[in-house]
């Protein structure tokens, strides 16, 4: 075991920095240790230079574990470290290094502070206990030990301590380190606990302001995320202002709303018979058939349950369709499945939100051709789930209907079925069931009206015909919208997110208990041990976090993913912050947005050769960023007939009718010069190699003038104007133009011959091409020689002002490297996985073994390896335990042991995605856009 010798804090900074600078042989010896004893906590620090080798695998220098051999310290932070490797080859690669010695030495010295030869220095930072010798250990590979006697220095040890503070709080920034792929519940929570218990200086809330700002400005309407989650924890710990209030101020009156304006719809509008029993503030999913309703939950199934990952795989499934099912006591049989076609004609998924993660109010609307017998196959499942027990039933009267009600003391069963009138309704909320039964009245008020008498449906159903024969129709009206920024709503929203903070917060406390082997069986013991606030307890409606059986839960809404709906929460009285939120809200509300107009978006699905099918979408928005919305929308020309015609050989390609000009441009279906170096993509030659394509307008530069100073100056570097016999074609008679000039032995419409060529001594290796009609830029002088001459325009099948075009990307040339990246990427998304069980174990001391388990109880999800693999705990060759994928144990290894990415590795989008083309236009209220999109079934 060494034993070094300690020194001053400022006095090793010093040395620290010295060694930095110093060769990398020297830097890789440098290990300096200090430790200030204090009260409550002392502070330490060890700086080291750690070869990559010596970190454990997976999780390299960030599954290095530090602990004293009494268990003494806590809460480690690291600074320094990793660096983003890809960012950094990228940039060293640039044109701009190459050349003479002077732009050599220069790169030598970008090379040297980003530390691209040499491991870079990493600081551990952590507290600890006492003031007794520390025995210190680095979980390196072999483990590094140390002997520390901690000195006693008051300035020393505040500054220490702040040091830690802001190392400890530093979230991962810039280009060159990884962000978190994973909610930062546990750093929150510690965040806001250590700022009370060492009385340091409250954490900011971000650029965004405190997560009931950001109800304010986001209006709540698909809020519940997990980063608002998060904030709410450590303002929570911190101490969030009202919960000492009480609740005793009236609920605002509803809001007058600025009347919607409709066109006059024609008398002949058919509206289908099912949108007759839902209510008009209900969201409005329609497929139309019972196939189609089938073909929509089996892709669920498919893409994991969860529609994000269509785009990229998570490393956590949140089992949406599984609680839907489990909750709505609705599962799809064979026997469903046999006969759905002929018992039921049409089926749609209401409700009045998307909360689906916390517990939503929502339901599955059929309308049956067989009564008899499809209520028959839901009544013998809801009977099955009665046999399994751990769930009750009982006929409860709903608006002067028998309804029967299915549920489980936990909420994992909440089931209201009614079928009335050749119409059957499951539904998790009673409030719903009530609307349902209050459409099929045949004397209605005002407030009872279903959405298919309204006249924005009838005029929605003008717009989306119901002979469109859409797959899904997705309407969300004028009032659901309304619905959701209405007191009651927004208020009860609010609460309920505080009650899942309030829920983390104490299951995080339960851990750290456990790690320090304290009592946290109940909440007044977590209070007594500083695990939480000293006011933790119930909140202004009553309701509070409960240590139950069962695990935590809300005393009024029930577990977490399966709180009871907002709209059965009774809301009666509030309190005065809440009354100021809500205010602010409105005026925030009112002030950006004015109103939401109904949404809606129409889906087609065809089968098309080769096992691909076409996805169609149709839409019909509002922004809920207006702000942006209309920024961008003032910048955009008015929509154009015309596109430019497809240029060969791209891959993807986009256009944007500016107010003066096109902007447009290409990305070529070419191999794309990589590397894989010590598992990483390495692009040979920098940025210029990594972006094949062009970027041009019409006209002269405009927009992109900017490039025209990285160019060169355009007295030396502008092109002959085009000959006066090749003008702009658009359209038929430029292509018939074209085939007669082939015809004809001339070849297609000549390129403009330039003065001379592109200037190749650009600053960043641009080049320019330029005539009367269009002026281009691209990394790549033969890609201006590809594409420059080929230019023109075409009809359009509709009319726009964005397009874009990407071919497919399955085997084009380029997709070896979007592989490899696609591979990385979701390694890094495992990765963040093992990084949050790891975080579990060093900052709150969990057993290393316990740490699956409980970071699924923390996220309230199923943490899954997106790779394939399984998350295991086992011992590695030092003998210690950590946590792994098998994916990681089962990957490629070259001659030298290192990990490679596999050549035929198709991560989504690259495994499903067969192309897509898109036009859109907008304007300062509404967005519309076509999009068809070719995708392969999985299955």
């Amino acid at each position: 075991m060494k034993n070094l010798r300690t020194v001053g804090w400022f006095g090793s900074a010093t040395v620290f920095l010295l060694a930095f600078g110093a060769s990398v042989s020297e830097a890789q010896t440098s290990v300096e240790i200090d430790a200030v004893a204090g009260k409550p906590y002392g502070v330490g620090r060890i700086s080291i230079t750690l070869d990559p080798s010596e970190c454990p695998a997976p999780l390299g220098i960030q599954g290095v574990t530090l602990q004293d051999a009494h268990g003494r310290t806590l809460y480690p932070a690291i600074s320094g470290g990793e660096n983003d490797p890809f960012v950094k080859d990228l940039i060293l690669g640039l044109p701009v290094w190459q050349g003479g010695p002077v732009r050599q030495q220069a790169r030598g010295i970008l090379e040297g502070f980003l530390s691209a030869n040499a491991p870079p220095q990493t600081t551990f930072y952590f507290l600890f206990t006492g003031r007794q010798p520390l025995t210190l250990t680095l979980g390196t590979v072999p483990p590094r030990s140390w002997q520390v006697v901690p000195r006693v220095d008051p300035d020393a040890h505040h500054t220490a301590l702040d040091l830690w503070w802001e190392t400890f709080r530093a979230r991962p920034s810039g280009i060159f380190k990884k962000k978190p792929d994973y909610p930062p519940y546990v750093i929150n929570y510690l965040e806001g606990l250590l700022a009370r218990r060492l009385m340091l200086p409250i954490p900011e809330q971000g650029a965004s302001g405190s997560w009931r700002t950001e109800l304010e400005q986001k209006i709540g309407l698909f809020v519940g995320t997990e980063r608002v989650l998060a904030d709410a924890v450590r303002t929570r710990m911190v101490g969030e202002r009202g919960l000492e209030e009480k609740a005793e101020f009236p609920l605002p009156r509803a809001t007058r709303w600025t009347p919607l304006e409709l066109p006059e719809v024609a008398d002949d509008v058919k509206v289908e018979p099912i949108a007759m029993r839902v209510p008009e503030e209900s969201l409005y999913i329609r497929f139309g058939s019972f196939a189609n309703f089938l073909w929509f939950q089996d892709t669920l199934h498919e893409w994991g349950g969860d529609m994000r990952n269509l785009v990229a795989l998570r490393g956590v499934d949140d089992e949406v369709s599984k609680r839907i099912e489990e909750e709505l006591v609705i599962k799809q049989t064979t026997l469903g499945r046999m006969l759905g076609g002929t018992v039921v004609s049409d089926v749609a998924m209401v409700g009045t939100d998307l909360f689906f993660r916390e517990g939503a109010s929502f339901g599955l609307l059929f309308e049956a051709r067989q009564t008899f017998l499809f209520t028959r196959e839901l009544l013998a499942q809801r009977q099955a789930r009665l046999d399994e027990g751990g769930v009750t039933e009982e006929t409860v009267t709903i608006a002067g209907k028998e309804v029967s009600y299915l549920h489980s003391p936990d909420g994992r069963v909440r089931s209201y079925y009614l079928a009335d009138e050749g119409y059957v309704l499951v539904t998790t909320s009673r409030t719903l069931m009530r609307r349902f039964i209050e459409t099929g009245q045949t004397e209605q008020k005002e407030s009872q009206r279903s959405l298919g008498q309204t006249d924005e449906f009838r005029h929605a159903r003008s717009v989306f015909p119901v002979d469109r024969g859409d797959t899904v129709f997705i309407y969300f009206s004028d009032p659901f919208f309304r619905e959701m920024a209405g007191s009651h709503y927004w208020i009860e929203m609010s609460r309920r997110l505080q009650a899942a903070a309030d829920i983390v917060s104490v299951q995080l406390a339960q851990i750290g208990a456990e790690g320090a082997s304290q009592p946290g069986e109940t909440i007044d013991q977590l209070k007594t041990h500083q695990w939480l606030p000293p006011e933790f307890g119930p909140r202004p409606d009553g309701s509070r976090a409960e240590i139950t059986s069962d695990g935590v839960v809300d005393s009024l809404r029930g577990r977490r993913g399966f709180f009871l709906p907002i709209p059965d929460v009774p809301v009666r009285k509030i309190t005065r912050v809440e009354a100021e939120a809500y205010r602010d809200f409105l005026e925030y509300y009112h002030g950006r947005w004015g109103r939401l107009d109904p949404m809606m978006v129409g889906v087609k699905r065809e089968a098309i050769s080769g096992g691909i099918e076409r996805i169609t979408l149709d839409v019909r928005a509002n922004p809920f960023a207006r702000e942006h919305f209309e920024r961008l929308s003032q910048h955009l020309g008015p929509p154009q007939k015309d596109r430019l015609a497809p240029v060969p050989g791209n891959l993807a390609s986009f256009e944007l009718q500016m107010t003066e000009q096109l902007l447009f441009g290409g990305l070529r279906n070419v191999g794309l010069p990589f590397d894989v170096v010590d598992g990483r993509v390495v692009p040979r030659g920098g940025i210029g190699n990594l972006l094949v394509g062009y970027l041009g307008t019409t006209g002269q530069a405009g927009i992109l003038g900017f490039l025209d100073q990285l160019v060169g100056s355009p007295a030396t570097q502008s092109a002959r104007p085009a000959p006066s016999n090749v003008p702009p074609r658009r359209g038929r008679r430029g292509r018939l133009g074209n085939l007669a000039r082939q015809l004809l032995g001339g070849g297609p419409s000549p390129a403009p011959s330039m003065a001379q060529p592109p200037s190749s001594s650009s600053f960043l290796g641009i080049h320019r091409y330029q005539d009367q009609r269009f002026t281009i830029y691209s990394f790549q002088e033969e890609i201006l020689n590809q594409v420059a001459g080929g230019l023109y325009y075409e009809p359009a099948p509709r009319p726009a002002q964005i397009r874009l075009h990407v071919g497919d990307l399955s085997d084009a040339a380029a997709t070896p490297t979007f592989g490899a990246l696609a591979y990385l990427r979701t390694r890094q998304t495992s990765l963040a996985n093992l990084r949050l069980i790891f975080s579990l174990n060093q900052q709150l001391g969990l057993p290393i073994e316990a740490g699956l388990d409980k970071a699924e109880l923390v996220l309230n999800a199923k943490l899954i390896c997106p790779l394939g693999g399984k998350y295991v705990c086992q011992k590695g060759a030092d003998g210690v335990l950590r946590w792994t994928s098998t994916a990681f144990e089962e990957a490629r290894k070259d001659a030298s042991g290192k990990e490679t990415v596999p050549k035929d590795h198709l991560a989504p989008p690259l495994n499903w995605f067969r192309g897509l083309d898109m036009d859109a236009t907008m304007n300062p209220r509404d967005f519309s856009a076509h999009v068809e999109l070719l995708m392969k079934p999985l299955k």
